[in-house]
């Protein structure tokens, strides 16, 4: 038997980061450790140079996702300036090199991959008890944020409140997300207020995504498991170390 903290993640546009090589940023469909965690981290008020803490929060607890919906891919591209290579001069800052000779300053453009209305149910454990914070202490900050949280970036906010609740006592995570009955919005149908499973219709969805850690009460079979690259070890550097996702597809006619 467990407790588990749930809360809803939903914008008009998310990004979920993969790594980065070159000029494009892509987006996975759902978010990882280091999206969801850094959220928390944000609504805590801990700062991104606080390493214990974040790292606290990354080795002590563990993270489930339900995918109602993965949204569409949206694609966007921006400009960067940058400074043409110079080797025979060195630069204390990238503010010196952009200023010191306007011929020498060129353009790079980027692409960066969007989801756009994606809905997700999120889930967290606490794995021992060298946690800082208890699930009651996390569900306070999605309710009452210290910093300003986002979906991925900053230009992501979140479209609702998180609706966090925690849920006592169950077997599985599979069926602490079944427990999660959290509207976050107010939906209006023909002036009638919409329970869950209506909300979770409205998007369509003939199937649910599960991703999850490693753990031993997951309840759902493992169809895939993968590994990513988006446990921080250190916050400062961008350091991330990697672990083992496992997913499971169900169909909503089959529960």
């Amino acid at each position: 038997m467990a407790d588990y903290l749930l809360f809803t993640l939903y914008s008009p546009f998310s990004s979920w980061g993969e790594i980065a090589v070159g000029e494009v940023r892509a987006s996975k469909t759902h978010p990882g450790r280091s999206a969801v965690f850094g959220l928390i981290a944000a609504s805590l008020g801990i700062r991104r140079n606080d390493a214990d803490a974040i790292g606290n929060l990354h080795e002590n607890y563990g993270l489930g996702v339900k995918v109602i919906s993965t949204g569409y891919l949206v694609k966007d591209f921006h400009t960067i300036q940058a400074a043409r290579s110079q080797k025979s001069v060195a630069f204390r800052k990238r503010a010196d090199e952009l200023n010191a000779d306007p011929d020498t300053v060129g353009t790079l453009i980027s692409s960066r991959e969007y989801r756009a209305d994606a809905y997700y149910i999120v889930a967290i454990w606490k794995r021992g008890e060298a946690g800082m914070y208890s699930l009651d202490t996390i569900k306070y900050a999605l309710q009452n944020p210290v910093y300003v949280p986002y979906l991925g970036r900053k230009s992501c906010p979140p479209a609702c409140n998180f609706a966090p609740q925690i849920v006592e006592n169950v077997d599985t995570l599979k069926a602490a997300f079944d427990s999660y009955q959290t509207v976050p919005f107010y939906m209006v149908n023909n002036k009638m207020e919409w329970n869950l499973n209506q909300l979770e219709r409205a998007f369509k969805s003939q199937s649910e995504l599960y991703y999850w850690d490693d753990c031993a009460n997951a309840g759902l079979p493992a169809m895939l498991s993968t590994e990513r690259y988006d446990t921080v070890m250190n916050a400062p550097r961008r350091q991330y170390a990697s672990r083992r996702e496992n997913m499971a597809l169900v169909n909503i006619e089959e529960e």
